[in-house]
């Protein structure tokens, strides 16, 4: 019973910080301002890749998913254009869910 329980609020947690990826890439998609400002965040490079710059972004603006749960979005975006996009292309995107020809863009324009 308690293993049930543990995996409704994981499915639960993990749908919820799947639909904060994708308010803030239709923020980041909608909202010059907040665009720009994502972009300017791209050039701290306190962090390893530009999809962790964009999580920690996402985070210090009240968005609530990790770096995981936006490569799971990601991956679930390219699956669905039929696209695989494997780990490295994933480390490679800014943000946002768009790929253009088979690779990661940067930011949704």
């Amino acid at each position: 019973m308690r293993n049930a329980n543990a995996q409704r609020i994981i499915r639960k947690n993990a749908a919820l910080s799947q639909s904060e990826v994708e308010r803030f890439t239709a923020d980041l998609k909608s909202n010059v301002a907040r665009r720009a400002l994502a972009e300017k965040a791209q050039a701290d490079k306190s962090h390893a890749t530009p999809l962790a710059r964009a999580t920690t972004f996402a985070n210090s603006k009240g968005y609530k998913f990790t770096l995981d749960h936006a490569k799971a979005h990601l991956k679930a975006k390219a699956k669905a254009a039929g696209k695989e996009l494997t780990d490295a292309e994933l480390d490679g995107v800014a943000g946002g869910a768009q790929t253009c020809d088979a690779r990661p863009c940067a930011f949704e324009r």
